[in-house]
């Protein structure tokens, strides 16, 4: 999470570390938060981070290079927790979203328990309302007085894995496909389509009237929901990419395939979605990341490449940064390029290379190790 000209670094097994961006060039870690077990998952306020692992702690943060736990509560199972004013909002044990108060953070409260009943798998939050989906219901909780949530609408769903929500549909995805409501009234939502697929962890996409779906080994579904009650699939010959890593940026779809090609896909039409060009990289991907015409991918065995992709029709490796350990993960802030590798002992090594011209990176740097055991 990342709050004025600070991040806030949650690894799973290693705490909480905060780092000082206000000079992206040159990065500060300036001090670090162990916690017993496993972190699920981080937010940040104004005034406080809330911790989730084990247990949800408030961390003050107006001194960060001494930030102090002020108060925990423990949870059970937590999977994510999201916050609106001073209140945490936690799906636990697949069942119960957990409401915590932590006006006063010294002592956060657990304030009720509302019951899905039949496991949450999806959650979302928008104003005063919360979005739910369970195995078998979409529910719409009225969060404006946490001490007493209501239920006030529902309707039928499956096996919904992830919801994104504009001012007027919740678009779900899930084991059974894709699933429109209208949530206009909140009190009454209604499912308006549904369109069926094989399931994917990858994250849907929306762009105006565009929903671009990627299902994983069965490609990409795209439909127009101009008419949300009738969406019209577009271009299904696309289908004939099974996908693994998937971006997408300025009209184009950048992915990776099971044949370890990076394809290029013009979306600016997108019932006439053509591939522009395409790439082979040797060995396994981790991830992938555009930044300003180039493409930055982790991989296993060749280290962190980055290949220019200014022209799509013509995208070319223009540097490779070959590391002793596989890279899993990039990020970019300023001319700085931050990757994170880990070696066979579990330490996970923290580096900075200058990509102020990405075909020349320079002045690799390693920043900082930590072991999981921390």
């Amino acid at each position: 999470a990342i709050h004025d000209t600070l991040a806030f670094l949650a690894v799973e097994n290693q705490g909480l570390t905060i780092i000082d961006i206000s000079d992206p060039p040159d990065p500060r870690i300036i001090s670090i938060i162990n916690r017993p077990g496993p972190i699920i998952d981080v937010t940040v306020n104004d005034q406080y981070v809330l911790l989730l692992g084990t247990s949800l702690w408030v961390v003050a943060i107006d001194n960060p290079s001494r930030p102090g736990i002020l108060g925990s509560v423990p949870v059970h199972e937590g999977r994510e927790v999201l916050s609106d004013r001073n209140f945490a909002y936690v799906p636990c044990n697949y069942r119960d979203i957990y409401i915590i108060d932590f006006t006063d953070p010294s002592n956060p409260n657990r304030i009720s328990e509302f019951e899905i009943g039949s496991g949450v798998s999806g959650i979302g939050l928008r104003d005063q309302f919360l979005f739910c989906s369970s195995r078998s219901e979409f529910q719409v909780i009225d969060i404006e007085n946490p001490f007493e949530p209501q239920l006030i609408g529902e309707t039928d769903c499956s096996w919904v894995s992830k919801i994104c929500v504009n001012d007027q549909r919740a678009f779900c995805v899930g084991r059974r496909g894709l699933m429109i409501f209208n949530i206009e009234d909140p009190e009454e939502p209604a499912q308006v389509a549904h369109h069926r697929y094989s399931a994917s962890e990858l994250e849907p996409q929306i762009v105006d009237n565009t929903v671009y779906v990627p299902l994983g080994r069965d490609g990409i579904n795209i439909y127009n929901v101009e008419n949300v009650e009738e969406p019209v699939e577009l271009n299904p010959e696309i289908n004939r990419h099974s996908i693994e890593k998937v971006q997408f940026e300025n009209n184009q779809i950048y992915l990776f395939d099971d044949k370890k090609i990076l394809r290029i896909l013009d979306f600016t039409n997108p019932d006439r979605m053509v591939e522009s060009g395409s790439l082979s990289i040797d060995g396994e991907v981790q991830n992938l990341l555009i930044h300003e015409n180039h493409a930055y991918i982790s991989t296993v065995r060749e280290g962190l490449v980055i290949a220019d992709v200014s022209q799509p029709s013509n995208p070319h490796i223009v540097a490779q940064i070959p590391m002793r350990y596989p890279v899993f993960d990039v990020i970019i802030r300023g001319l700085d390029a931050y990757f994170i590798t880990c070696d066979g002992w579990d330490q996970t090594l923290l580096y900075r290379v200058d990509i102020g011209n990405p075909s020349i990176p320079r002045n690799l740097r390693w920043i900082y190790d930590w072991y999981r055991h921390k």
